[in-house]
C-alpha cells in the first residue's frame, strides 16, 4: 500500500463517518448551534459539513494546479447544499474526488510545494489537512450531540471496516 492509497482510503472513511455522525444527529438539532458560556464562533453540524466539503474541494483544486482561494472556507459561509441528504452526498462525493486525486499523485508530488493562500505547502501536508479537518468536525458534531443529551456512541460502518 502506498502513502497515497493509505491517505485516500482514510479520507473516504472519514467522509463516510462524518456523514454518519450528521445522519445520527436528530433532525431538529442538525442546524442548531449550542450555547456555550464564553464561546464564540460556534457553528451547527450542517455548517461544519459545509466547511468540510469546501476544504476537500479546495485541496482538490490546489493539487490539480488550480489557484488557491483568496478567502478561507470559513469566510464563505454559503452552504453548497439544500438539505441534509444532499449535504451527506456532497460530503462523500468531495471525499471521493479528493481520494481519487490523491491516488493519482506521484511520489514526487508529496514533497512538491503547492501554492496556498497561506504560502507554499508540501503535498504531504495538503493531503493530511482535509483528513484532520473532517476528524475534528466529527468530534464537534459528537459534542453537539452530547450538548442536547445524546450519549450513545455510534461508530458507523466507516469506523469499523478495515482499509481496502
Amino acid at each position: 500500500m502506498t502513502v497515497q492509497e493509505f491517505q485516500a482510503g482514510s479520507i473516504e472513511r472519514a467522509a463516510g463517518t462524518l456523514a454518519h455522525f450528521l445522519e445520527t444527529t436528530v433532525a431538529e438539532r442538525r442546524d442548531w448551534t449550542p450555547t456555550v458560556e464564553g464561546a464564540e464562533g460556534l457553528r451547527s453540524a450542517l455548517d461544519q459539513i459545509s466547511e468540510c466539503i469546501m476544504v476537500n474541494r479546495m485541496v482538490v483544486n490546489i493539487l490539480r494546479g488550480g489557484e488557491p482561494p483568496t478567502i478561507s472556507p470559513l469566510q464563505q459561509q454559503q452552504r453548497p447544499f439544500g438539505d441534509t441528504e444532499e449535504a451527506k452526498e456532497m460530503l462523500i462525493a468531495s471525499g471521493k474526488e479528493l481520494a481519487d486525486t490523491i491516488r493519482a499523485m506521484s511520489d514526487e508530488a508529496l514533497t512538491q510545494k503547492f501554492p496556498t493562500r497561506r504560502g507554499p505547502m508540501p503535498g504531504y501536508f495538503l493531503i493530511e489537512m482535509p483528513l484532520r479537518n473532517m476528524n475534528y468536525h466529527g468530534g464537534q458534531i459528537n459534542l453537539i450531540q452530547l450538548c442536547y443529551g445524546d450519549t450513545e456512541f455510534r461508530p458507523g460502518p466507516a469506523m469499523v471496516s478495515p482499509p481496502q
